[in-house]
């Protein structure tokens, strides 16, 4: 077992550290976590609790902003004047334990300051800029930055797959259907948060594209789980050839807002009459927030039914508006892509988004486009989180995915890895020779 502790200030910083609790939530209790959001009465000082909690852990993650935070007067705990954040990350270095140090880009001004009408605001400010300073040196790697707390929930999973402490890859316990390791989606993230920050309308349509398998499902989960803090619940999925059936614009957009209606109304004891009503009702009726996950195959890809959809969130915007909605309402609609550069209609049409984008439809947002993985995405996977010797790399690339093509997709890279990490795990002799030699 390997007890975790998580460092940082806390009111500029709360929606991160809940990021990092709801990674370790769905870590089994191989690696309990302990944080501040979790004391309850206990008899002694916080500061005697904190620095006891951190020399009983193995792993201890440091969360830096902008803040130093609380000073607390104790000669004898804290002759030298420094914060509890500082205080306790000494006591993690002097016993030796396994540090994870995470910064955001000082001066950021997405992170609040230290009070402006603090007495110690100066002394803060120096001890920030000392702290962050001592805490860069003494690291054999820069410590890593983030901007949101989805990114940054994403970091620490990366860190914890390779414990130090047991040799082994921790993700074995840690992979599920919502991570993914190989391909670089902090493209799409950045391009969600920003829209998400920035939007003064609590409406937005993502357009991208992905495979007929998965369509998007992974990207949505978290973009709005992890990031919204939404329940799984509130996304709602819907084919494009569930309502789609007419000749008039009229009819189908009738067809998908009754289909939309009876999705999010379940028992359906509210009517559907109109678009007005609907969201009348979404504002009045429901508990939370939604998201819908809309997916368009090859055979949605004609200009009529790409131009019905610009068209619809385009009313929807405008009712929105008018009605000063409060709540979250997403789409996310997913288009099927053939993954070639060439004759690939599900690129063409990202196109089209993108054009009323431009024209004005600022709440029809296209994603960066996703991309085939390559021998080098599991490579520099394999260098994250099993090995930096590149020949040892090569040498298991060669033996464990022989078989995989030149680009493939990600549920094939991610079965292949999964194999590769029970061979480690399982101490398998031809992989474990190479690693070791």
């Amino acid at each position: 077992m390997q007890r975790v502790y998580l460092s940082s200030t806390f009111r500029d910083l709360e929606s991160y550290r809940s990021a990092v609790i709801s990674l370790f939530n769905y870590i089994n209790s191989d690696f309990p976590l302990t944080c501040m959001e979790s004391y309850t009465g206990v008899n002694m000082s916080p500061l005697e609790k904190c620095l006891s909690d951190v020399q009983n852990c193995n792993i201890y993650i440091l969360l830096v902003a902008n803040r130093y935070g609380f000073i607390p007067k104790d000669p004898r705990l804290n002759p030298g004047n420094k914060s509890i954040t500082e205080l306790e990350y000494d006591t993690a270095m002097a016993g030796n334990k396994q540090v994870l140090v995470f910064m955001a880009i000082e001066g950021d001004p997405q992170f609040p300051f230290d009070d402006a009408a603090d007495p110690e605001l100066e002394v803060k400010k120096k001890a920030l800029s000392a702290f962050r300073r001592k805490v860069g040196e003494q690291r054999t790697y820069p410590p890593k930055s983030f901007t949101t707390p989805d990114e940054l929930r994403n970091l620490v999973s990366a860190s914890m797959i390779l414990t130090a402490n047991t040799g082994q890859l921790a993700i074995k316990q840690m992979l599920d259907e919502n991570f993914r390791y190989c391909c670089n989606r902090n493209r799409q993230f950045t391009e969600f948060e920003l829209v998400k920050e920035k939007s003064e309308l609590p409406f937005a349509c993502f357009v991208t594209n992905g495979n007929h398998d998965d369509w998007g499902g992974n990207l949505v989960n978290r973009c709005t789980i992890f990031s919204l803090g939404l329940r799984e619940a509130d996304i709602l999925t819907v084919a494009f050839d569930e309502f789609y059936h007419f000749d008039e614009y009229e009819k189908n957009k009738d067809a998908f807002l009754l289909h939309l209606h009876n999705k999010i109304f379940l028992n359906n004891d509210i009517p559907y009459h109109s678009l007005t009503e609907l969201l009348q009702d979404v504002k009045t009726q429901s508990p939370g927030s939604f998201v819908v996950k809309m997916s368009c195959d090859q055979e949605c890809l004609s200009d009529e039914k790409t131009n019905f959809l610009v068209n619809v969130f385009r009313e929807i915007q405008k009712e929105i508006s008018a009605q000063g909605f409060k709540k979250h309402l997403y789409f996310f609609v997913n288009f099927e892509d053939s993954f070639e550069e060439e004759s690939n209609p599900g690129l063409n049409k990202l196109q089209v988004f993108k054009n009323a984008n431009q024209q004005g439809d600022k709440h029809l947002v296209v994603l960066p486009r996703y991309e085939k993985i390559k021998p080098t995405h599991v490579k520099t996977w394999m260098q994250n989180y099993v090995t930096k010797d590149d020949g040892c790399i090569d040498q298991v690339y060669r033996i464990h995915f022989k078989d995989l093509p030149t680009s493939f997709r990600m549920n094939l890279a991610e079965q292949s890895i999964r194999k590769l990490i029970k061979r480690i795990n399982s101490k398998d002799k031809e992989i474990s020779e190479v690693i070791n030699s």
